[in-house]
């Protein structure tokens, strides 16, 4: 609805697509919100404080949508939406599940240099966790601040966050590949 609204430049049919993409995300919301309840650990650790944030994101993604399809004013909207979505919602979703799953993964494929089983809580280095974390949030927080102000330098200061966190996430996937002996 969204692209035929925006090929036929019908903003109502543009408008209309929202309807089913904020119940779609309301459900999901809900389902997720479920899930959590539900489950048997509690507490989820770093993992989860991105996996919500992006949840997060994701609303105000769509909202920022909403406001631009309705021609409402927000300054740099497109930039500003195309960011939440891919760098706020998707990029912070997809590591979030990338620190949980990546050392799961690893303790199935492989054994520490001792031959045992590896533990997951041997694979999972925090520090580096941390950091991304703090980077991450911080990166978005400035970039986003940066376009809509249009301040180059903020945006700059905002990427070079990230960069750092990026090079943390890496430190913590490297410390995995480290840890682990695969079978021959």
């Amino acid at each position: 609805l969204f692209s035929l609204g925006v090929w036929f430049d019908d903003p109502r049919l543009s408008l209309t697509a929202f309807v089913p993409g904020i119940a779609a995300v309301g459900v999901y919301f809900w389902l997720m919100r479920e899930t959590l309840r539900t489950s048997m650990r509690k507490r989820l650790g770093l993992s989860f404080l991105l996996i919500r944030l992006s949840w997060g994101l994701l609303a105000l993604a769509l909202l920022t949508g909403l406001a631009l399809t309705a021609g409402l004013p927000v300054p740099n909207g497109p930039a500003l939406f195309g960011f939440l979505a891919l760098a706020g919602w998707l990029l912070t979703f997809l590591t979030g599940v990338l620190q949980r799953i990546m050392p799961f993964l690893a303790s199935m494929h492989g054994s520490t240099r001792s031959g045992a089983p590896a533990l997951l809580s041997d694979l999972t280095a925090e520090t580096p966790l941390r950091a991304h974390v703090a980077c991450h949030a911080s990166a978005l927080v400035l970039v986003s601040l940066g376009i809509v102000t249009n301040q180059v330098a903020v945006v700059q200061v905002g990427a070079a966050t990230g960069f750092v966190g990026s090079l943390a996430f890496a430190a913590f996937a490297i410390n995995v590949v480290l840890k682990l002996k695969t079978p021959s």
